[in-house]
């Protein structure tokens, strides 16, 4: 037999589903992550494992992002330094004819 979470735990739990308040009941079931059922706990666990690693890609991705925009400003940068040498170079060429 399945053993079943408490009603009051419930209704409370369904009282932010019907708010639509998604981290409130994470932060619900969390902590009273012991009152619950052994399947709920398990099923808790691992979605909050799944989320901790999504968020962790997420981050990988943003890193990787940020760090191909900082490539491409020090791109950018040389770019800018080399056009500038040949600019003052021929300005110096110039001048001095």
């Amino acid at each position: 037999m399945k053993e079943a979470m408490p009603k009051e735990l419930m209704d409370q739990l369904m009282e932010f589903a019907a708010r639509g308040d998604e981290e409130g009941a994470k932060d619900f079931l969390v902590a009273h992550l012991d009152q619950c059922p052994q399947e709920t706990r398990d099923a808790v666990i691992l979605a909050l494992f799944e989320d901790g690693l999504d968020e962790e890609r997420k981050a990988g991705e943003a890193l990787a992002a940020f760090a191909e925009q900082g490539a491409e400003a020090m791109r950018n940068i040389e770019a800018d330094k080399e056009a500038l040498e040949k600019a003052e170079k021929l300005r110096d060429i110039k001048e001095s004819i």
